[in-house]
């Protein structure tokens, strides 16, 4: 089990990409559907969704979770963010070339992928999605559907299902920035601090160093506005320094760590709880009690729910302390 401290860093970061998706036509027990999955999403945020209404997922949307404490960004222009140049250019691509689409090579192949998009429960997905890389194991869309999985198991909150759907992604799509960040994230918990040479604590710290180089490399497609990249590149950098202070803050670095979660806070342009949360709580370990309790009050009126009960719980503690 992991307890609700460890259990805070496992809400869904932004799936800021929406990929193509192609097939042969063809008949068969969906058939009909599948006129309307020109586009379907790349990164797990929810169930599929049809051509026509893929230009209202442009702009990003806080959605609340009953397990998460955050939001996901889906944006129908932008394919798979990637650390390498040439990647870059020939995923941006497939968003006006079909041949650089994504293609599944047949229809029984699209609907097992379309089953799992609607899943009706996290528990399901992971099922699904074992089964389509059991039945598919060279499919185009495999390292999308273990994302997919990734985000099924953090909705679970299970940490082990978590980083291993995360590193199955990896192998398949190397330079995705939403798995990157995922297990960035995710990767810290269940390290006791001051757990120097846990090797989870440096995969962690590359993987959130490598958003960063990431990010510096995209070339962005014209569809994609300045305004609504820079928007989407400051939540990207704010989420890799939150993980870059939750390695700190294992290291036993609060220092560092504080450091790190001041940069996510400061240049985050959609405020979140779960960030100001944890640099109240860094404040408050190196006894600066009154930025502490700036910061988890602000946590508290952020939300959610599980990081207001937690913030306020440290503040009375902290008044508590004070008399």
């Amino acid at each position: 089990m992991i307890s609700s401290l460890d259990r805070l860093p496992l809400h869904p970061l932004p799936p800021w990409s929406c990929e193509k998706i192609q097939t042969r036509p063809g008949s068969g027990r969906r058939g009909s559907r599948r006129a309307s999955w020109a586009k379907v999403p790349s990164t797990p945020a929810g169930k599929g969704v049809a051509s026509s209404q893929a230009s209202r997922l442009l702009e990003p949307e806080l959605i609340a979770s009953r397990l998460t404490l955050g939001f996901w960004v889906v944006c129908s222009l932008i394919f798979l963010l990637c650390l390498c140049p040439r990647a870059t250019r020939a995923q941006f691509d497939s968003l006006t070339s079909p041949r650089q689409a994504a293609q599944a090579q047949s229809a029984p192949e699209l609907d097992e992928y379309i089953d799992l998009l609607e899943a009706s429960s996290a528990r399901e997905k992971v099922r699904l999605v074992e089964a389509f890389a059991q039945h598919y194991p060279k499919s185009e869309l495999l390292g999308i559907a273990y994302q997919y999985q990734m985000e099924a198991y953090r909705e679970l909150n299970d940490y082990d299902g978590v980083v291993q759907s995360g590193e199955r992604a990896l192998k398949l799509h190397p330079d995705n920035l939403n798995t990157l960040l995922t297990l960035a994230n995710v990767l810290p918990n269940r390290i006791s601090t001051g757990a120097l040479d846990d090797p989870r604590l440096a995969q962690a710290e590359q993987y959130a160093r490598l958003v960063f180089e990431g990010i510096n490399r995209i070339k962005l497609p014209r569809s994609v506005s300045p305004q609504r990249w820079e928007k989407l590149r400051l939540e990207m950098e704010a989420s890799a320094h939150e993980a870059l202070g939750q390695v700190a803050t294992k290291r036993g670095n609060l220092q560092e760590a504080i450091a790190e979660f001041e940069k996510a806070v400061q240049q985050n342009p959609t405020p979140r709880g779960s960030q100001f949360y944890r640099l109240g709580v860094a404040y408050m370990l190196t006894r600066r009690y009154d930025p502490a309790s700036e910061a988890l009050n602000r946590a508290a009126e952020l939300g959610p729910e599980e990081i207001r009960k937690m913030a306020n719980a440290v503040v009375r503690k902290l008044r508590a302390e004070s008399h």
